[in-house]
Order: C-alpha cells, then sequence, then structure tokens
C-alpha cells in the first residue's frame, strides 16, 4: 500500500514540475480566471481539448474531450446548471461537466 503524504512538504515532493507551478503560496492551487476559461472554451468549440480540474477532495482530474461535438449527439441539459461547462469525454464516449472555477489548465 503506497503512503499517502500527511502534510503539505511531502504533498509538494510528490508534484511534478506542472502542478508545482500551480500552488500558491498559501499551499493552495491557482485556478483560470472563470472568463478566461469561457473564451478558451468557445475558442476551442470543436478542437479536442485536454482539461484539468480541481475537484472537491483536492486532487486533481483530466479530461480529454470536446466542448462542442460536430456530431448530433445530444447534450443534457442538466449539465450546463449552476456554472457547469460540458465536454463530451472521448475515453468514456459520454458528456461530463466541470464547474468554471475549478480549472487549472486548458491545453
Amino acid at each position: 500500500m503506497t503512503k499517502k503524504p500527511n502534510n503539505l512538504l511531502e504533498k509538494m515532493s510528490t508534484l511534478s514540475k506542472l502542478d508545482f507551478d500551480m500552488i500558491r503560496k498559501d499551499g493552495e492551487m491557482k485556478t483560470l480566471d472563470v472568463s478566461e476559461v469561457k473564451e478558451i472554451v468557445k475558442a476551442r468549440g470543436t478542437s479536442s481539448v485536454t482539461v484539468t480540474i480541481l475537484k472537491s477532495n483536492g486532487t486533481q482530474r483530466v479530461i480529454n474531450g470536446v466542448f462542442r461535438p460536430t456530431n448530433d449527439i445530444k447534450l443534457d441539459e442538466s449539465l450546463t446548471k449552476d456554472g457547469r461547462i460540458p465536454i463530451y469525454c472521448l475515453a468514456d464516449n459520454a458528456w461530463r461537466s466541470f464547474k468554471e472555477h475549478r480549472v487549472l489548465e486548458i491545453a
């Protein structure tokens, strides 16, 4: 069984350089500005993207997908409530969503 880091210093030692660059001085992860996220989503449209989000438990989730698929894949409108952004996950062939204020990176 892998030992889980129990303090900030141990947690930081397990992070990649990208993760380290996203940490603020207070130990919290830096998220993108909501307006920046909205602009990127609009601009990327049908292009494939990789979105890294900060989950509420502090871990990261990476989703590879598209914001607007080119085919007629029906979007469940509940995925757009409460500041959520829908993304069609290519690995799962299903819609997922994330909160716009929890985005760490869109590549």
